[in-house]
């Protein structure tokens, strides 16, 4: 069942008095709630609710929205609905908005084969096709026989939605790995890796920035999510999913390679060897050019030495 609600602003105290008013106090209090790591939820203000009301909070990991994928299909869903109905600004989103979640809970989705409203409330909305189509209906409902029937028909609705639930998940898991990469290792504490963000800081060009941030340590390994401590003391810990970081590899310099040799490694012995020999060839090619660079002076000394012996004053020789 989705429930939505327009706002002016995201923060602490809007999203708090939202979620009481237009969630908890119409449909009932839950036992966890789970959400991203925003600051809208990660506040003293929900804190507190949950301790008051005894349920507890649940934070996806962070840059990893399919943790949380029901909550962002949804979104996704809404937000088209929306789109092929509001105005060439979309300033009337607010106004479309209550009609699509509607439109939303009384349509049959396919992983359930049921619609959301029924089973929530364990019957269908009246929509204006069943008013202009269906007959008034006797009034005389007998309460208690009616409260049983409606009790049956959600427990088989239920087991049939978790049969059906059942078959979807496989499905959609099925589809994920086939576009997925899956983590074909286990992370180690203490290991460096560098960890992918495609969020890019505020001011800062996102088509230049670089995602994969690091180094950080591992610090703790919990199922699929890691835990990632900064190797610079200031910043806290933080978690991550384990599709999202990858070994780091320190750099180093890499030996020269023959132009002959382009793909061949060379060894330890063999480098200094040729770097050697480069070396004596260098200082062999520098003595060689300075020689020849002295005999061509000494040539242009002597050169000239002669001439003047021969262009001497007035008859004279030396």
């Amino acid at each position: 069942m989705l429930v939505a609600e327009p706002l002016s602003n995201k923060t602490a105290h809007h999203v708090s008095q939202a979620l009481l008013t237009r969630v908890f106090c119409l449909y009932g209090f839950p036992e966890t709630l789970a959400s991203d790591q925003g600051k809208e939820f990660v506040n003293s203000i929900l804190d507190n609710m949950a301790k008051i009301c005894g349920f507890k909070k649940i934070l996806t990991t962070s840059y990893h929205p399919a943790a949380n994928g029901q909550v962002e299909r949804t979104n996704s869903t809404i937000i088209n609905i929306i789109s092929a109905f509001c105005n060439e600004g979309g300033t009337d989103w607010s106004q479309l908005l209550p009609m699509s979640v509607f439109a939303y809970n009384t349509s049959v989705h396919s992983s359930t084969l049921e619609t959301p409203f029924f089973l929530c409330h364990g019957f269908d909305p009246k929509l204006p096709s069943d008013l202009a189509l269906l007959s008034e209906e006797p009034n005389n409902l007998d309460i208690p026989q009616y409260r049983q029937e409606l009790i049956q028909n959600l427990k088989i609705a239920f087991e049939k939605v978790k049969e059906n639930i059942n078959k979807a998940q496989l499905k959609q898991k099925n589809y994920y790995d086939k576009r997925n990469k899956t983590i074909d290792r286990e992370f180690k504490l203490g290991e460096l890796v560098l960890c992918y963000k495609d969020v890019a800081p505020e001011g800062q060009r996102t088509k230049f920035f670089k995602k994969w941030h690091g180094p950080y340590r591992i610090a703790k390994v919990q199922g699929s999510n890691v835990t990632l401590q900064s190797l610079e003391s200031p910043f806290e810990p933080f978690s991550t999913h384990g599709n999202k970081i990858k070994l780091y590899y320190p750099s180093e310099p890499l030996p020269l390679r023959s132009i002959d040799e382009p793909n061949q490694k060379l060894t330890e012995e063999k480098y200094s060897k040729e770097y050697k020999q480069d070396e004596e060839n260098i200082i062999a090619y520098a003595k060689h050019s300075l020689n020849k660079s002295r005999d061509e002076d000494s040539s242009d000394f002597n050169d000239e030495d002669s001439s003047e012996q021969e262009a001497g004053p007035s008859g004279l020789s030396f």
